[in-house]
């Protein structure tokens, strides 16, 4: 209970904040998708009309996940993603990623890849999701490896009917 309830708050608030910048810089539901200079326009636009929340001299904020992160990136289907780190202090970061595919083949594709990456997780339990509402809609885990620990969750967008994901992993988790 304690984890579902500690990831909840945490998960929430990430995948609101991963999903925001990606949400921001999308165009209105009418339309499905934008080209690759409506995206910029309307991304430079968030940035400039959100920069009090989104600029900060120890954050770095991308649409590119880079390739050493140290959690795999789901990368089938994707329609977009988006990715804040720290740059000053505990190294932390988190990965937004948006995709079509369902959130349970999603959260079973994090699932086999952080078993065998040596990923030691727990997952939240389905029975605990019907409790709150969000049985088949939410999937969530905590995982641990060395001093690194990740927190995966998979939501499903209930407009696009994919799944909206957030990879949060943060360095140095000693004792947790």
């Amino acid at each position: 209970m304690h984890l579902a309830v500690k990831l909840s708050t945490v998960i929430i608030l990430v995948v609101a904040t991963a999903s925001n910048l990606v949400a921001i810089a999308q165009t209105t539901p009418t339309q499905p998708q934008s080209d690759p200079a409506t995206r910029e326009k309307n991304l430079q636009e968030a940035r400039a009309k959100y920069n009090s929340v989104l600029s900060t001299e120890h954050i770095n904020i991308s649409e590119k996940i880079p390739i050493n992160f140290p959690v795999p990136s789901y990368n089938s289907n994707v329609t977009s993603t988006s990715f804040v780190n720290s740059i000053k202090g505990a190294p932390t970061a988190t990965a937004g990623i948006v995709t079509k595919d369902s959130p349970e083949n999603v959260f079973k594709w994090y699932q086999d890849k952080l078993r065998n990456g040596g990923w030691s997780f727990r997952a939240a339990a389905p029975k605990l999701m019907d409790k709150i509402g969000k049985a088949g809609t939410l999937f969530m885990l905590e995982a641990k490896k060395e001093q690194q620990g990740v927190k995966v969750a998979c939501l499903l967008d209930p407009r696009t009917r994919g799944t909206n994901v957030s990879v949060i992993w943060v360095k140095n988790r000693l004792g947790n």
